[in-house]
């Protein structure tokens, strides 16, 4: 069984690689981009994750005043694409 932890250089996601060892891919904005939706769908297709734990998390917030897009995030993020991404991905492999 893989494990798949978004959000991994976060807070939240340090915590879980403190606990979880084994069969875990730690994944960063770098290596699995919540919002871009080929790069998520790539990654999601290279890991076959069996469990997803999203720590992502937007936490500056004094860049985000302006809105989403000038905080660097589009729309879809708001809309919750990350998360009908993933769990379309769950719903397919179970």
């Amino acid at each position: 069984m893989t494990t798949l932890v978004t959000g991994a250089s976060g807070q939240l996601g340090h915590a879980f690689r403190k606990r979880l060892t084994q069969n875990v891919f730690f994944a960063d904005r770098n290596t699995c981009n919540l919002i871009d939706p080929e790069a998520l769908h790539r990654q999601l297709d290279k890991i076959r994750p069996d469990t997803i734990i999203n720590c992502a998390a937007y936490t500056a917030v004094d860049d985000a005043i302006g809105g989403w897009t000038t905080a660097g995030i589009d729309q879809s993020y708001g809309n919750g694409y990350p998360l009908d991404v993933l769990n379309k991905w769950m719903q397919r492999i179970s």
